[in-house]
């Protein structure tokens, strides 16, 4: 590793990438009859290198996610997952027309000062057909 740090791989990285939209999800909040109002949603285009998951991180997948179900994407763009404090959703992206949730991510620091040099997500495929699957509404 030597005294400056890892090298800084961004550039390999976005070399490889290439455009996919992100989909970010502000937290709900609950109206006055106790009902779940999805926050708003923003879309952006990124850069990310997406590809399917190696052994080790195959291993690595949580409990439950079938390894055809999920991708690993490789990026320097901001990316977040879910957040059971304030109901934020995690970030989810379309790759080739299917979309993925980001499940988890792990960055990688280059450099003596450590700063972020690009992300590793790990990616679920969404099933659902209905984008927000709680009520929100009162059903008869």
């Amino acid at each position: 590793m030597g005294l400056l740090g890892p090298p800084d791989l961004s550039g390999t990285v976005d070399r490889f990438a290439w455009p996919v939209t992100r989909h970010r999800y502000a937290a709900s909040t609950t109206n006055a009859d106790g009902y779940r109002v999805p926050g708003a949603t923003a879309s952006a285009s990124i850069t990310a290198h997406v590809t399917m998951p190696s052994g080790q991180q195959i291993q690595r997948l949580p409990e439950g996610i079938e390894p055809g179900d999920a991708r690993i994407a490789y990026t320097s763009a901001d990316l977040r997952v879910a957040d059971p404090v304030t109901g934020a959703r995690g970030d989810e992206i379309d790759v080739f027309g299917e979309r993925y949730q980001v499940a988890a991510i792990r960055p990688y620091r280059a450099g003596a000062s450590g700063a972020a040099s690009y992300i590793e997500a790990t990616l679920v495929r969404v099933r659902r057909t209905d984008p927000d699957p709680l009520p929100t509404e009162a059903t008869p």
